[in-house]
């Protein structure tokens, strides 16, 4: 892809945390990096469209480079896979990777760890180990339950800013957001019908003031229904594991 305009499409990943999550992430700088920057060993070989960790500004810094502003939110976009696989639509998947990272960074208790103890040589391996796992084959967690790391909270939190996304002038499809058939789930636009209504009503609410609350119940019941569904058509030995 142009590096010009994935360099622009970083820059408006990063103005898409103050927009659309402004209590969260406005005072805290958020750093969209493509993957094609890195170098193999720290994320270089990623086979994830996007990843992000808690600690992942500080083992990116030199990455990041000049454009350090201090601690804050970090996603990684796979820019060279996300060329390859959506050669048309490149500008929305790019975008709307963004979006499904920031809502990895949204459910976490802050946007990054704090981490002020920390030495330089224990942030390199960990910065090693993050690579090698974004890097290799799915975990036993992930084989096991599809929807790991992508549970009701998440995609509640991916729905949110989708139609907050929407309502800035940013129409992407939900799947772009939230790829749920990767995950074993009903499509993504089924979960932003049952969110339409709490996204309305509380547009100006924090993230925290929004997972505080129950689950919309037409939320709720697709999201049983898909889980209770996945494990039922699994072998016996299976279902004991989800």
């Amino acid at each position: 892809m142009d590096p010009t305009m994935t360099s622009e499409l970083c820059r408006r990943g990063e103005q898409l945390g103050a927009t659309l999550a402004p209590a969260e992430l406005a005072d805290v700088p958020v750093y969209v990096l493509p993957q094609t920057r890195l170098p193999y060993d720290l994320g270089g070989d990623s086979v994830c469209h996007g990843y992000t960790t808690g600690s992942l500004d500080l083992h990116l810094q030199d990455v990041i480079g000049r454009d350090w502003r201090g601690r804050g939110a970090c996603v990684v976009i796979n820019d060279a896979a996300l060329g390859h696989e959506f050669p048309g639509s490149f500008e929305t998947a790019f975008l709307g990777t963004v979006l499904h990272e920031l809502a990895h960074v949204l459910e976490r208790p802050s946007p990054y760890r704090p981490r002020p103890d920390v030495d330089s040589d224990e942030l390199r391996r960990e910065a090693v180990e993050v690579a090698k796992l974004v890097s290799g084959p799915p975990t036993p967690d992930e084989v096991y339950r599809p929807w790991f790391g992508h549970e009701a909270r998440f995609i509640r939190i991916a729905m949110h800013l989708w139609y907050r996304a929407k309502q800035h002038d940013l129409y992407l499809f939900p799947d772009e957001v939230v790829p749920a058939d990767w995950y074993a789930l009903s499509p993504a636009r089924l979960y932003s019908h049952a969110t339409e209504g709490e996204a309305k009503c509380m547009f100006g609410a924090t993230f925290r003031e929004i997972c505080k609350l129950p689950l919309p119940e037409p939320f709720r019941r697709l999201w049983t229904r898909d889980v209770l569904d996945w494990i039922k058509s699994q072998p016996p030995d299976r279902k004991e594991s989800a």
